[in-house]
């Protein structure tokens, strides 16, 4: 059993991973590019987690070294502001596909009414990364939807077991427990772990905002089967002080201001 996690960055990768590691009892590793791993070396069973498109090198990779690719695939919008929370944290994001059309430098520390916000949201860097996911769906390879896995963890995670097949070493409610939002967030001190609430674009992204970036990234809502339904109309102001509301704690509006 060899699993390769290869979503879009900020879609619940560690999270799936820790679950999967735990179910399977499996050693997992986590890298940004196939180069970062001596493959040869692996166990014969694990988990590699890596952000990286269905190209040649990496399906080689899983047909050379019997990798099977899945995703845990997430909204969006979703995605686009974990990223920008996360990106004030982490100055790593900048290896998220090797560099590809850019990094995270015009939103750090910014927040989500924020025009570099906006533009970030339609960029081509932007769309590289959410390309990810997206073009490995074409693959028709197993998958979790994020929200589902929120809302019904053991029942999805006993589901998608199935979907490979394989089956669990332990009780999966003993792994869901051992990995809750709460325990994770005690193992990372860039703020890796931060809200995973599913939804919480609609109180963060205008609905005009919403379009913007759905149309600009029309192939990628329409491969993972996400919409815009539910866009506010909350005003910047309004955007803003919810933001100051949820971010992560040590951060305040003034935070939020410049650049780096």
């Amino acid at each position: 059993m060899r699993i390769l996690i290869v979503s879009t960055p900020r879609s619940g990768n560690t999270w799936f991973r820790r679950l999967l590691s735990g179910a399977l009892d499996l050693p997992d590793f986590a890298v940004h590019r196939p180069g970062d791993l001596s493959w040869d070396d692996l166990p014969p069973r694990c988990i590699v987690q890596m952000h990286w498109r269905p190209r040649p090198d990496v399906l080689n990779l899983c047909r050379d070294f019997g990798f099977r690719p899945v995703l845990v695939v997430r909204h969006p919008l979703d995605v686009l502001i974990s990223i920008l929370h996360f990106c004030s944290f982490e100055p790593a994001t900048r290896q998220w596909l090797n560099s590809e059309a850019g990094n995270e430098d015009s939103i750090y520390r910014k927040h989500p009414a924020d025009p570099a916000f906006a533009a970030y949201a339609s960029s081509a860097r932007a769309a590289a990364l959410l390309s990810v996911s997206a073009e490995w769906m074409q693959h028709g390879i197993p998958y979790v939807r994020f929200e589902d896995l929120v809302d019904a963890t053991e029942t999805e995670l006993a589901a998608f077991l199935r979907q490979l097949p394989a089956k669990p070493v332990c009780r999966l409610a003993g792994v869901v427990e051992a990995h809750t939002l709460q325990k994770s967030r005690t193992t990372a001190r860039n703020q890796h772990f931060w809200r995973g609430q599913p939804g919480i674009w609609k109180e963060l992204i205008g609905r005009d905002l919403a379009g913007r970036i759905q149309v600009a990234h029309a192939n990628v809502f329409i491969s993972l089967g996400y919409g815009i339904e539910g866009a506010s109309n909350r005003t910047p102001e309004e955007i803003l002080s919810f933001w100051n509301s949820v971010a992560a704690s040590g951060t305040s509006v003034a935070a939020y201001g410049d650049g780096p």
